[in-house]
């Protein structure tokens, strides 16, 4: 049996197919949307398409593999878009069973913000316990105020890039309803995106991504729990 061919998509790419996966406006095409640009994206290299393989070709989830911060990226974007048709179950199944292998290459692009070099994104993670929250990686455990400018500069863990953020969020934050809501900070503070938690009060375990605007979406309240 030969080895998988491992391939990191290009920045381009990886554009390319969040792009795609956005636009899709029925549920029946999402999988095959992703598939196809996915697998498209592989093969360009060699000057050929998934379409070429259509007729006594073949390609095979085992024969490939993309960079895991890739396959998230791609897999969160396409549940995202499917939980708007209420099919994200179905749609990671067959994320699973179709999409390439991984590998780890923590430098490979996701098409999400770029990260200035020398300084990093931070997670603030917000309580639903009064004006404060708490700062992945800061030495002080203790709350910090939300008020503004009240956020440190400096301390704090560093993340790669947003795909690495939301990652830690799916994961690390899974059955801790104490937080309903997470802002992505750069090193000076300042607020770059916000996450708010679904479900009654804030406790459900599928996030929800908003850019900072205008409307400081800071000061929304949470959702009060059912009785």
């Amino acid at each position: 049996m030969s080895a998988a061919t491992r391939r990191a998509l290009t920045g381009e790419q990886m554009r390319t197919i969040l792009a795609a996966i956005r636009a899709v406006d029925e549920p029946a095409a999402l999988l095959p949307t992703v598939l196809a640009h996915v697998y498209d994206a592989l093969l360009h290299t060699d000057g050929r398409r998934l379409a070429d393989l259509q007729h006594g070709g073949r390609i095979g989830p085992d024969d490939w593999q993309i960079p895991a911060t890739q396959w998230d990226a791609i897999a969160q974007a396409a549940s995202d878009r499917a939980e708007a048709w209420g099919s994200g179950p179905q749609l990671r199944a067959g994320l699973l069973e179709r999409m390439p292998g991984c590998f780890d290459e923590l430098t490979a692009p996701t098409g999400s913000q770029p990260v200035v070099a020398g300084h990093g994104l931070r997670l603030l993670c917000v309580s639903i316990r009064g004006n404060h929250g708490y700062l992945v990686g800061n030495p002080n455990a203790h709350p910090i105020d939300l008020d503004p400018a009240a956020v440190p500069a400096g301390i704090g863990t560093r993340f790669t890039d947003l795909a690495e953020i939301k990652r830690y969020v799916r994961t690390e934050l899974r059955g801790m309803s104490v937080f309903w809501q997470v802002r992505v900070i750069d090193d000076a503070g300042a607020v770059l995106l916000y996450g708010f938690r679904a479900g009654p009060g804030g406790t459900g375990e599928r996030w929800t991504w908003r850019p900072r605007t205008t409307s400081a979406p800071e000061t929304a309240t949470r959702t009060p729990a059912g009785p």
